[in-house]
């Protein structure tokens, strides 16, 4: 099993992504930007239009790269389908 994306990943998306830190999840957009990832990173929330002068995506499939590592903090309710939309990404990624 090849872990290099897992450790290493090239293109994060941060589903949940929030410009309010107060929100009570943690603001992993914020702590992978502030640390100073190299890699190409994907606020996801489809209530925000920006967070902190990015683009934020309204879904995974709106993302126009594939992805290589998908970090969810939404509410329980629409995990599966997130999860669903996480695996579709990488099979759309697989037949490019």
């Amino acid at each position: 099993m090849d872990l290099e994306k897992l450790f290493y990943p090239k293109s994060i998306a941060v589903v949940g992504a929030s410009p309010n830190l107060a929100s009570g999840r943690m603001p992993y957009y914020q702590h992978l930007k502030n640390s100073g990832y190299k890699g190409r990173l994907y606020p996801v929330n489809p209530s925000y239009q920006e967070i902190e002068g990015a683009k934020v995506y309204p879904s995974l499939d709106a993302i126009p790269d594939d992805l290589d590592l998908v970090i969810v903090t939404v509410p329980l309710k629409i995990v599966l389908e997130t999860f669903k939309a996480a695996i579709n990404n990488k099979s759309e990624a697989r037949r490019s």
